[in-house]
């Protein structure tokens, strides 16, 4: 299992900044109307020359960005991202009562769920067009890691630590270890104002950056 972490020092200093991608300078591929003046342009892009993201076509030529990317969309990345496919129908049982068969994100959420990397709601629901949290997607990509046999996680006192410098650390839920962890592997960052957020949505756009984030790391 390969391990993956950076000295404490390193953490705070990177927590609050954007760190730059090592395809910064690659020509954007001919697509989205609405990403060419984007910041996360070179994110968006790079998912979809490897297939993450389905191109534009002439029905869907924006991407929206800004907008809050649903549960089942975020399922759809992560289980591409781990190059798996829109394939597990998982005979015979249904995880969620929300999510039938008819639905373009049956495979990818039944992988997910199969996985243990996204969860649902105790109502046996997995609510899949609702916008997936900070906290949530913390929780999603760490244990993608952790299938993925990358040591991503921390021991508590090096938790407590990271998560010390937050000032909305009370408001993660059920993956404080998740969210430091994240924040260590330098795949989510805080805020400029000291804040991670937690409950807020994640955008389409940070999503891309995440998923690129975590790609990177697979592939480390």
């Amino acid at each position: 299992m390969k391990k993956w972490g950076f000295p404490l020092f390193l953490v705070f200093l990177t927590l609050f900044s954007t760190p730059t991608s090592s395809f910064a300078n690659s020509q954007l591929f001919v697509g989205f109307n609405d990403i060419s003046s984007h910041w996360a342009s070179k994110y968006i892009d790079y998912l979809v020359k490897n297939h993450i993201i389905s191109e534009a076509d002439g029905s869907d030529t924006n991407f929206e960005p800004d907008r809050s990317i649903t549960r089942a969309e975020f399922a759809s990345l992560l289980v591409k991202s781990l190059g798996l496919g829109n394939t597990n129908t998982v005979t015979g049982l249904t995880y969620f009562q929300d999510v039938s068969s008819n639905n373009w994100y049956y495979g990818y959420v039944n992988e997910a769920a199969s996985l243990g990397v996204l969860k649902g709601y105790d109502n046996r629901t997995f609510k899949p067009n609702d916008g997936i949290t900070r906290e949530q997607t913390a929780f999603a990509i760490m244990h993608a890691l952790q299938y993925s046999n990358i040591a991503a996680g921390i021991g508590s006192n090096l938790q407590d630590e990271i998560l010390s410098v937050l000032r909305d650390a009370d408001q993660i839920i059920n993956a404080k270890n998740e969210v430091a962890s994240i924040i260590n592997a330098r795949i989510m960052t805080g805020t400029e104002d000291n804040t991670f957020e937690p409950q807020a949505y994640l955008t389409r756009a940070q999503a891309s950056v995440v998923i690129v984030r975590f790609m990177t790391l697979l592939k480390s």
